[in-house]
């Protein structure tokens, strides 16, 4: 989406204008076109309390079509962050990215490292159930690959061989966590063009 704000604030000015045309056209019982001199006239008098309902019907317009703008990217921000997450599921369904985040911090440094050696390591001193727990949950993620490199075993339950680092998977979570330290700064809102002249309700 683009930002554009000036085009919405001028098309909603012309539309509330139109409106306020209209409305005056229905109390006097004539053709619009009959009314356009008279709006205007009052406007350039600067009649208070017409102008206080001008401009607060403009400003209650524009409010709606900035919430309505903001939802709408909210929610293909939403779809575009879900689409990344499926493209990045493990051979098990899993989340690279959360289930390194879920790891104990002596296997996150593990994996940080790259190091197979004290990876295994680490695993072998670890508690067996607790250690398959979480063997099962890198695997299915793709953050550890079963039978790469020299086919050195860690020792769970069933004797899989598991040896090789996906380091893609940690490029994901290291971009991850290189984007959310950026400020979590919140997208621009952008507005879409208004198409209709009821101002009762922005679809």
């Amino acid at each position: 989406m683009e930002e554009k704000h000036e085009l919405m604030s001028h098309v909603a000015h012309q539309l509330i204008v139109l409106n306020f045309i209209l409305e005056l056209a229905k109390s006097m019982d004539i053709h619009p076109r009959g009314c356009v001199a008279p709006f205007f006239n009052r406007i350039q008098m600067g009649e208070k309390q017409y102008m206080e309902a001008f401009n607060s019907e403009l400003d209650a317009f524009k409010e709606r079509v900035k919430i309505r703008a903001k939802e709408k990217l909210d929610k293909a921000i939403q779809e575009y962050e879900e689409e990344e997450r499926q493209k990045r599921l493990g051979p098990g369904g899993l989340d690279p990215v959360e289930v390194f985040e879920s790891l104990p911090q002596i296997l996150k440094d593990c994996f940080d490292k790259k190091d197979i050696a004290l990876l295994q390591k680490v695993v072998a001193e670890m508690p067996q159930e607790e250690a398959s727990y979480h063997i099962k949950r890198c695997v299915d993620s793709g953050l550890w690959v079963p039978g790469g490199g020299d086919q050195s075993t860690v020792g769970d339950d069933e004797g899989e061989e598991y040896d090789e680092i996906n380091e893609g998977a940690l490029e994901q979570e290291s971009k991850k966590e290189s984007e959310d330290g950026k400020g979590n700064k919140e997208p621009e809102k952008e507005t879409d063009k208004p198409k209709q002249v009821s101002t009762e309700e922005v679809d």
